[in-house]
């Protein structure tokens, strides 16, 4: 499914396609009577050439890595601290989790693996 300000939906794009493969319009026509410019024409005439109909669909946006992510044992702590202690999303319980995150960047740095005691 398309974005909502997406010019084109994937239906759009095979029109788009369509009309240049098989009607012969030039890119620069078929671009502007579906409302977007050429160099979007030319990047789905490519995917269309490179993947068929496979590379008119939408690509995801999620990150291929995120690496500002708390790591899995903070994550569990936390769900474990918010579940027993019934912490919410509250200023207190934000400074918290930066004060371990914090903590277990300088014991990473360090080579150490007891920052579970800083904030436990």
């Amino acid at each position: 499914m398309a974005h909502a300000k997406a010019k084109l939906t994937p239906l759009g794009r095979q029109l788009l396609i369509k009309r240049i493969i098989d009607e012969g319009w030039p890119v620069r026509a078929a671009a502007e009577s579906m409302g977007v410019s050429a160099q979007t024409a030319y990047k789905w005439l490519r995917r269309f050439r490179s993947e068929g109909a496979a590379g008119l669909v939408d690509l995801s946006s999620r990150p291929v890595r995120s690496p500002g992510m708390s790591p899995e044992r903070l994550v569990a702590q936390i769900r474990e601290l918010r579940l027993t202690r019934r912490l919410a999303r509250t200023a207190s319980a934000m400074r918290w989790v930066w004060r371990a995150r914090r903590s277990m960047a300088s014991c990473a740095d360090s080579g150490s693996i007891a920052w579970t005691a800083s904030i436990g």
